[in-house]
Formats: structure tokens, sequence, C-alpha cells
């Protein structure tokens, strides 16, 4: 049985089935009339609707309303559920009861359709008929009244013809050869067929559907898209070309097309982003709590802890939303689209702790640097071991980030460095030779420039409305920069 609409209905339910057998009857009968003098553009009261049932006005204040059209469905469901624990025999009733398929034939229709019409305001209860069984059954008074209220929308139903078997076969033979002499696709073939024939599309569909692998022949001129060619229609997308283009050429509907586009993206933003590792968050977060983000401290530049709780926040959503994605079965792309702002979104904060640290990095290497291992060389390993630093610092125990990130690039320095470093270095000023600083500042000035440059504005501003960091490569920056690796300005 579906649920009910309205909660409330639900609950009344109980409170009506706790009664005794000869309770329960009463309320069926007061029910069942109840529903055949329901308005669908009427609005009623729920204290209303317990009051009809059960004489009595509710001990509690029931003010919400609900319209007829809502209410109808829900009262014919009660009735049967209410029903089905207090049966009567149709021996006991005063006229005749109708099956569904007595209904149905009557009018010359489906017993699918008699079910709907249940759900429209036909009142039908559980009954033990003469074999025993209990089956829904309608009183033939409700039935007449139901034709006399609901006439037009009787006779459009009655129009509906089933498909006979030899007509299935003509069908299915016009649909085999609309596909084959057109070259169109299934749903295309549906809608000629069924323009051509007055059939709904939606019956030829699930002819279609119920006749697959029974002598239907060639009747899917195409076997699925293969990966080359999802490869191949996520490539045309990006250079510009339509949905309605693809789903021409490779002869499948437009929504094939975008489900094989997502399913590529899919697997490169899966590729690209990695599982995030370690997430240290408290012990108060849940996972459905990660979104308390105006919740949050705001990230100053120099409270390290306030932008390591939203960094380990991120990573657990991109942990959520990566085992939510199925290549091989449907992806949403609201799904993918958030799992590319998350993942962005956590690069801005990591590349915003970069450059507050960058002095700490540039200092350790121009310490360790020398003819044997480059500046450039070792800072670009150092930027390495920085990421892994902030992926596994733990702001709960730990807090000093500095020394934390310092202890691993030293560790890291030492499984590059010779094993012999003296004389390595420029001992006239402890420094890098000046062309090895001035090839290191461009590295790093090109790292950064093309981080800003290629940062999405939707992340940009969630970074900041999210925990309050901004990634933001002013000409001063890159002044302190070069002053740390002591490259004076050309004149």
């Amino acid at each position: 049985m579906p649920p009910y609409k309205n909660k409330y209905l639900s609950t009344l339910e109980k409170t009506l089935l706790s009664g005794p057998r000869f309770a329960r009857i009463q309320y069926a009968d007061r029910l069942e009339q109840l529903i055949l003098s329901i308005r669908k553009d009427s609005v009623f009261s729920l204290e209303y609707i317990y009051f009809k049932i059960t004489g009595f006005r509710p001990t509690q204040e029931l003010d919400a309303a609900i319209s007829g059209s809502e209410l109808t469905g829900d009262l014919t469901l009660l009735l049967e559920n209410l029903s089905k624990h207090s049966p009567l025999n149709v021996t006991d009733i005063p006229e005749p009861v109708l099956t569904s398929e007595d209904v149905a034939q009557s009018f010359n229709v489906s017993t699918r359709t008699i079910y709907r019409w249940r759900r429209r305001g036909l009142p039908a209860r559980i009954y033990v008929f003469s074999d025993g069984k209990k089956r829904a059954g309608i009183r033939e008074s409700s039935v007449k009244r139901f034709r006399n209220e609901n006439r037009r929308f009787i006779a459009r139903s009655s129009q509906f013809k089933r498909i006979s078997g030899k007509e299935r076969e003509q069908l299915i033979k016009m649909l085999r050869q609309t596909i084959n002499a057109r070259g169109c696709s299934p749903t295309e073939a549906e809608k000629l067929v069924a323009a051509k024939t007055g059939r709904a599309p939606e019956s030829l569909r699930l002819l279609m559907h119920n006749r697959a692998g029974k002598d239907t022949g060639d009747i899917r001129p195409r076997p699925p898209l293969s990966d080359e060619e999802k490869l191949a229609i996520f490539r045309s997308m990006r250079a510009g070309a339509t949905a309605a283009e693809l789903a021409a050429k490779y002869q499948k509907s437009r929504q094939t097309i975008y489900r094989a586009v997502n399913a590529v993206r899919a697997r490169k933003l899966l590729r690209r982003i990695p599982e995030p590792g370690k997430i240290v968050l408290p012990e108060q977060w849940t996972d459905e709590e990660w979104h308390s983000a105006p919740e949050l401290p705001r990230w100053t530049g120099e409270d390290m802890e306030n932008a390591f709780l939203p960094l380990n926040l991120l990573k657990k959503r991109i942990s959520m939303l990566r085992s939510q994605i199925k290549p091989k079965r449907y992806v949403q792309a609201t799904l993918l689209d958030e799992l590319e702002l998350m993942a962005r979104t956590r690069e801005i904060i990591e590349f915003a702790l970069l450059k507050r640290h960058l002095h700490l990095l540039i200092d350790t290497a121009k310490y360790h640097a020398g003819r044997k291992v480059a500046l450039h060389e070792l800072i670009s390993t150092g930027i390495d071991s920085f990421f892994d630093s902030v992926h596994d610092f733990d702001y709960r125990t730990n807090h000093d980030f500095r020394h934390f990130a310092r202890l691993r690039l030293l560790k890291k320095f030492a499984l590059v460095l010779p094993e012999s470093p003296s004389g390595t270095l420029n001992t006239t000023t402890g420094l890098p030779q000046t062309g090895e600083r001035e090839k290191t500042l461009e590295m790093l000035t090109a790292l950064l420039k093309d981080f800003a440059a290629g940062i999405n504005n939707d992340a940009a501003d969630y970074a900041k409305s999210f925990c309050g960091v901004e990634f933001d490569l002013k000409p001063q920056d890159l002044e302190k920069l070069a002053a740390c690796l002591g490259v004076r300005e050309k004149p």
C-alpha cells in the first residue's frame, strides 16, 4: 500500500484500529459515506474529518487543513486498511458487492483503471466472499453514485482500448520498420508510430519493453554506447556541440547523451580528486553536520587552527561525495558539480596556507641548497612535503603548524640531499648563487600566478563564505617573496 500523503491520517488509522470490532465497522461505514461526499475543489479541516468518522470532537486542536483532491486518496487508503482488520461477509450486506473485475467489465475498462478510480474516490472495502477468500469489493450503490458524479471522466476512460494480440504484432512490426528505415532512436520511432496509429507513446514503449528478447528482430539499431564513443561525445560537448546534434549523430536520445557526458566526467573527477586521506574532526561533528559553515571561526591568516577545521570538513564532504559516484550507473550532474566545488575550495585553502608559509619553506631550503642540489629542486620537493603536512596535521593535538611543517621538510630534505653536503653552499653569502635564486623566484611566481588565474569564481566565493579564506596575489606579495629569496629588483 502507498503511504499517506498527510501524516495525520497515519496517526488516525492507529487510533481507529485500537477500538473494538463493532466500532471499526461503524468507522468504516461513516468513512465510506464521507469519501462519496468529498469535493476535490474544497478544503477540509482535520477536525472535521475526525468528527465525521468518529462522531466526537478531537481532544486536541487540529487547525491544519487538507484539500479534497489530496484527502480522497488518503481516505480510500484508510478505508481499505480499516476494513482489512474487520472484514464483513458479502452475505451480510443488503446489496450486491462487486469485485474490481466485475466493475471493470461493466465499464469496459481494465482493472488497473479501476484501481486508479479507487484512488479518485470510488470506495472499496475488504470483504469475505463466498469462496472464503478476502478481496476488495465495491458496493453497487457506491458504483452508481461514483458514475453519476464522474460521467465525463468515465466516458473518457472507456474510450481507451486494450491492445489485442494481432494489433500488438502489427505495432511491433511498424516500430521495427520505422527504426530500420529512418535510422532513428526507439523513442523517436515510438512518437512517429503513435502519431500514425493514435496510440500513446508510453503504451508503445511498454510494448517494446515487454517484448524485449522475444523475437522482436533488430528493434534497436545500435548497441549501448562504448567507452570510446562516450569519450568522443564528452569531447564534442566540450568543443561546443549540442546534445541534439550528438543525439542525431549517434542515434540516441538527449538523455543518453547527457548520461554519457556525466559518466566520463565522473571518471575524470575521481581520478583527479583522490580520497582525501586522514580526516580530523571534532567528535560532535557528524556526517550531516558538515554544512554548519556559518558557525565556523573566520581565518585571518594568523590563527592556523581556524583554517584546518573547514579544510577537514571539506575533506569529509569530498569523501562522502566520492562514495556516492558510480560511473557505471546514472550520475547526477549536480553531484559532480558539488564535488568539483568542494575540491576547488579545498585547493584555495591549501594554497592560502602555502602562500602564508612560503618564507618557512624558502628559509629551510636555502640553508640546505648548494651545488649538488639546486634551490628550485629543493623548493619543488618542499612544496609537495608542505601539502602532505597540511593533509596530516592534527590541529586538535598539535598547536604549532609551523614547527610540524618544518620537521616534515627536514625529513624530506634528508632523503634527497647527498650524504656529504659540506662545501656545497656559497660560503660568501650563505645563499645559493644569484642566478639560482632568480630561477627559483620565477618558478614560485609562475606557480602562484597560474593558480590565481585558474581560480573558479564560485569556489572563491564559497571559500570566503565558508571560512573567510581568500587567495589574492598582490604585487607586495611578490616583493616579499623576492626579498625572502634575496633577489633585488632590476633597475
